[in-house]
């Protein structure tokens, strides 16, 4: 089993954030990817982002890092929205931020035995079989107007996922 250590947990900036704030972050960043790295070496940490539009914080986080000489294996994107076009939209450009990189990419926090979020990821996985990626975990919320606390009872199952 792989385990990968999630070094900047959604701690992206928005681009218009205060510069002192985003600076604050790429250093910060840049000095715990750093410290992990000389430790552990590159292959276990990863960086998430909530979704955006465009995936444009993702994209921010990514040119701090890259000023830092940083390249992450993994990214991981959590899409909460469940509309169509707006998943489409940010699957695809999380997509190609990944592959720009090299990186593998992860689709995490997915709700829940959502139909809506499976249909779209069925149909960008089909459509696109050249995708970067990796994993696509669900979190476990019955309640969806909630958006952190687990709290569908196990046992788990993959829902609408299962059938493919």
């Amino acid at each position: 089993m792989s385990l990968r250590f999630d070094l900047n947990n959604e701690g992206c900036v928005v681009p218009n954030m205060p510069a002192s704030t985003i600076v604050h972050t790429d250093t910060y960043l840049a000095t715990i990817a750093s410290r992990f790295r000389e430790k552990y070496g590159d292959n276990e940490w990863l960086v998430s982002c909530p979704d955006s539009e465009r995936s444009v914080r993702l994209r921010r986080l990514l040119e701090g890092m890259r000023e830092s000489h940083l390249k992450p294996k993994f990214l991981e994107i959590h899409p909460y929205k469940e509309d169509p076009d707006h998943l489409r939209e940010v699957i695809a450009a999380a997509n190609d931020m990944a592959a720009q990189i090299d990186a593998k990419l992860i689709l995490g926090e997915l709700r829940y035995h959502s139909s809506a979020q499976e249909k779209v990821t069925h149909d960008y996985l089909r459509s696109q079989p050249n995708n970067r990626i990796q994993e696509m975990p669900q979190w476990p919320l019955a309640d969806q107007e909630s958006r952190c606390p687990i709290d569908a009872q196990p046992p788990y199952d993959l829902g609408p996922y299962s059938a493919h």
